[in-house]
């Protein structure tokens, strides 16, 4: 039999660290005050077996509606782990939900084996409902005491009733009959005489109209479609679907689609015709968006083959009035090695009057020194270099000197100037070649480029290396052009011909209608037995009949199992009831609490009475509720454990509303079904803990919360077993 161990609890409710809480013991106590933790480690419990259904309103608990279930301020996954004990060693149960997951989304869920398999999700499911462990449900009748729901379980009709029969251990037939009962099988089986009466009426009508149908019928194909009455018969159906299987085999063709056309059906038998003409409309338009398709993506190749050639001409055209207007310049001053071969030769002709210029500057800067010397001298007609006398050489050195450049330097210079101006000349000439040869390249490479651009849009077993990419652009954008109007043809055509397709299958359908209505008026409207619809209404009628019968015995046969098992555990559960009822009151109750089955024609129902049959809840206090509550939890989960059944019992503040007297008589009912099953108790500090944690006939662990900050969350203070 399962036994709780320990639990595993992470970023759930209050607690936001990693924690372990130890469950080993017939008696654990979470001792805790207020707000510091108590129910929110019972309620990681109850989240780790049943998910979702513990919080909002699929809990039943009206106060859990706006229950938030992670740890805002935790980081990390919402993560809780019950580990169990059986005879074969530890079962994990682990359900956890990612952080960045939405509040309805489903935790996952596994089940690791003493033997190491793991169960996962639906397998893990299958797993818990199979090892006995309980259902919601039966978690919160026969194991769990909700400080929120405590009075609710008695004071609700309903839950008190369901809380009896699984007291009862008759839950399950409760529900089956519930069930059964929901089903209504006699009111079933009238509604469907009602309905089949009104089909017999509606197929005998139908069955009296056939000629009115046949001549309505006629009267459209005479009106619309322009067919003769006499005309009407099968030989007309046989013409309209080999004329719309032509018309398929034409489509097909034009359109190259694959699908296989049918032939036209035997006549007298349109309708494999008429279904496959109303698919094939749906299929010819299918091709037709492939091939609007097509032409979208071919006027985009055409816009562009088109724009590459009408870019090329141009760009060729700007590339060759260059190459013009360069050879011009070059027929006019010479080819750029030649005009360079000229800048040369008047440069060094330069460098020759340059030198000439300061050979003669040279030599009327020594005229100048001599002069001087002279001057300085005491004579004025000898050679300051030779020392020898020369008349007049003072004169004759001024004379030089005042004539200034001689007619050499003046010849040398106008020389110069007249170079430098002709160098000047075919250096604009250069560079206005030199501007002109890279305007050619530019343009070249321009019409290459577009050119290449061209290439690009040409069909790939065009040869640049000998072929002419404009007269192949020119070519294939013609044949390009020619594709998409005769495509644009065809899918006119098409259009044309599925009007005609349309019109026909609306023809061949009048003609099916026309000749099932003749097979209708064939049937005699006095004999319904031969019609096929007929026929299979009545089968249906008594399987329906069969199966009211069915569920009436079922639903018997378990009320009648239900009453036996009521018989046999009504006087045994009111002592074990009672009994605890006794140790909690301690005996001061003035009335005895019993356990009563009410009989219905149709079911059974429980309830709690006096020793007189009277309902006891009426003149109790809320005390004694709590205390009856509590006796009842108490009852089902000791007769569980007697069973074999997985049992223990989850105590939410137990001592709500409980006086000095019932507090003590509290901790002894406790004590007697902590030897039973384990049971598991949050309390706060006072009364009841310390007759709790007095209690030296049971094992017990005392777990102490540290008081709530907000900055830790829920903590285990310490420990310690007794």
């Amino acid at each position: 039999m399962l036994r709780p161990h320990q639990l595993e609890i992470r970023a759930f409710r209050g607690w936001r660290e990693p924690a372990t809480v130890h469950l080993d013991t017939n008696l654990t106590l979470i001792l805790a005050g207020n707000g510091d933790g108590k129910s929110s480690t019972l309620n990681a419990m109850e989240w780790c077996l049943h998910g979702n259904q513990t919080a909002k309103k699929a809990s039943g608990i009206a106060e859990r509606a706006d229950w938030e279930l992670r740890n805002r301020d935790a980081a990390g996954s919402m993560e809780v782990t019950f580990v169990l004990l059986d005879e074969e060693g530890e079962v994990r149960i682990t359900r956890r939900r990612e952080q960045d997951a939405r509040s309805r989304d489903d935790a996952t869920l596994q089940v690791r084996l003493p033997g190491g398999e793991l169960l996962e999700q639906a397998e893990a499911e299958s797993w818990i409902r199979g090892s006995g462990l309980p259902d919601w449900q039966t978690w919160r009748y026969a194991f769990c005491q909700h400080q929120e729901a405590a009075r609710a379980r008695l004071v609700e009709k309903t839950d008190r009733s369901a809380l009896l029969a699984g007291l009862l251990g008759l839950d399950e037939y409760q529900q089956l009959q519930q069930s059964i009962n929901g089903l209504k099988p006699r009111s079933l089986l009238k509604e469907l005489e009602s309905e089949i009466s009104g089909i017999e009426e509606e197929l005998l009508r139908s069955l009296e109209r056939p000629r009115s149908d046949l001549e309505q019928i006629e009267t459209r194909l005479e009106v619309e479609q322009g067919i003769p009455r006499a005309e009407v018969n099968e030989h007309r159906a046989g013409d309209v679907a080999r004329s719309l299987a032509g018309r398929g085999v034409r489509m097909a063709q034009d359109l190259r689609m694959e699908e296989t056309v049918p032939a036209a059906q035997p006549e007298g038998d349109p309708e494999a015709t008429l279904r496959w003409a109303r698919d094939w409309e749906g299929k010819v338009r299918d091709r037709l968006d492939d091939l609007r398709r097509q032409q979208s993506r071919r006027r985009e190749d055409e816009r562009r083959l088109a724009g590459a050639l009408e870019d090329l001409q141009p760009a060729h055209d700007r590339w060759q009035a260059a190459l013009r207007e360069k050879r011009d310049l070059e027929k006019e001053h010479g080819n750029a090695e030649a005009l360079k071969g000229q800048a040369e030769q008047i440069g060094s002709e330069l460098e020759q009057i340059d030198a000439a210029i300061a050979t003669e500057e040279d030599r009327m800067s020594c005229i100048r020194q001599a002069r001087d010397l002279l001057h300085a001298a005491d004579h004025a007609d000898r050679c300051p270099v030779c020392e020898k006398e020369s008349p007049d050489l003072g004169r004759r050195l001024e004379a030089i000197l005042q004539e200034g450049e001689t007619a050499a330097i003046r010849k040398l210079t106008g020389r110069r100037e007249e170079l430098k101006g002709r160098r000047e000349t075919l250096t604009a000439q250069s560079r206005k070649l030199e501007l002109k040869t890279q305007e050619t390249r530019d343009q070249e490479r321009a019409y290459g480029s577009r050119k290449s651009g061209l290439q690009a849009h040409l069909s790939s077993d065009f040869d640049p290396a000998t072929g002419n990419a404009h007269a192949e652009g020119e070519e294939q954008l013609r044949r390009l052009r020619e594709l998409i109007q005769t495509t644009e043809t065809i899918m006119q055509a098409t259009e044309e011909d599925l009007g005609a397709h349309r019109g026909e299958a609306d023809v061949l359908g009048l003609l099916a209608r026309w000749l099932a209505a003749r097979n209708r008026a064939r049937v005699s409207g006095d004999d319904l037995s031969r019609h096929p619809a007929w026929n299979d209404l009545q089968a249906a009628l008594d399987e329906a009949a069969g199966l009211a019968v069915d569920i009436e015995a079922l639903g018997e046969m378990t009320r009648e199992a239900q009453d036996r098992r009521s018989d046999e555990r009504v006087d045994e559960v009111n002592r074990c009831l009672g009994a605890y009822f006794t140790l909690i009151t301690g005996g001061g109750e003035r009335e005895q609490v019993l356990v009563k089955v009410h009989r219905t024609a149709t079911r059974l129902r429980y309830d709690l009475v006096d020793d007189s049959g009277r309902s006891v809840l009426p003149i109790l206090n809320q005390a004694a509720l709590n205390s009856l509550s509590l006796a009842m939890l108490f009852a089902q989960a000791e007769d569980r454990a007697r069973n074999g059944w997985p049992a223990w019992v989850v105590l939410d503040d137990p001592g709500q509303s409980l006086d000095q007297e019932h507090v003590e008589g509290l901790a002894r009912a406790i004590e007697r079904i902590a030897g039973h099953c384990p049971v598991i108790a949050g309390v706060m500090p006072g009364a009841l803990a310390e007759h709790l944690t007095g209690i030296e006939s049971r094992t017990r662990r005392v777990v102490r919360l540290a008081p709530w900050k907000s900055a830790a969350g829920v903590r285990v203070l310490e420990e310690t077993v007794a």
